[in-house]
C-alpha cells in the first residue's frame, strides 16, 4: 500500500487488487461504483492501474478525488512521504523514491507544506499532478493534467500555488 501511494508501484496496486480478493473487473467496477458515489461524474475506471488509455477523469474529478483521499489517514500519512524503505524476504532493503518532487522543493519548507498529492502519467493524458499546498493555514489544491515533460507539472503547481497566495486575499474574520 505504501509502495503504491509513495513510489507510483504499478505491481503493488495489482497486489492490492489480489489481497482484495476479487477479479480486477469487479474491483474496476467497484472503483467506478465509488467515483460516482463521490459525486465524480466524469470519471471511468478501465483498469485499475490507470495505465489504460481508456480511464478517463476531469481536473475536477480529480480534485473531488484528491479531498477524499486526503481525508482517509492511511493515504494522507504516506503521500507526504519523500521516501520509503521495505525489506524484501531475503533481508535485502530497498528505498523507494516518491514520484511527487514537490515534496523536496520550496512548496514543503516554511511557510509552505505538501499536505499530500499523487503523481500519474500515461502518453494520452501526459504528465499530471494533484496536491494540496499548505501556507499560513490555508490550502490550496491543484490538479495539472497534461504536462509535456515530467518536471512541467511540478513547475505548473509551483507556479499556480505562489501565484494564488501573492494575489488572493482571504477573509480575516
Amino acid at each position: 500500500f505504501t509502495m503504491m501511494l509513495v513510489g507510483s508501484g504499478n505491481n503493488e496496486s495489482l497486489a492490492l487488487v489480489r489481497e482484495v480478493g476479487v477479479s480486477e473487473a469487479t474491483f474496476v467496477q467497484q472503483m467506478n461504483e465509488k467515483a460516482r458515489e463521490l459525486g465524480m461524474h466524469n470519471t471511468s475506471f478501465a483498469g485499475p492501474i490507470g495505465l489504460k488509455p481508456e480511464n478517463v477523469s476531469t481536473a475536477y474529478d480529480v480534485q473531488i478525488l484528491l479531498n477524499h483521499a486526503l481525508q482517509l489517514e492511511p493515504i494522507a500519512e504516506r503521500v507526504q512521504l519523500s521516501q520509503v524503505a521495505t525489506v524484501s524476504g531475503n533481508g535485502h532493503t530497498y528505498e523507494v523514491d516518491s514520484t511527487n518532487a514537490l515534496l523536496e522543493t520550496f512548496m514543503n519548507e516554511p511557510p509552505y507544506r505538501v499536505i499530500g498529492g499523487k503523481t500519474g502519467s500515461l502518453e494520452e493524458a501526459g504528465y499530471c499532478l494533484t496536491t494540496r499546498i499548505e501556507r499560513d493555514g490555508h490550502l490550496v489544491d491543484v490538479t495539472v493534467l497534461g504536462s509535456s515533460y515530467p518536471d512541467a507539472r511540478f513547475q505548473d503547481v509551483q507556479d499556480v500555488v505562489s501565484w494564488s497566495f501573492d494575489v488572493f486575499e482571504w477573509d480575516t474574520n
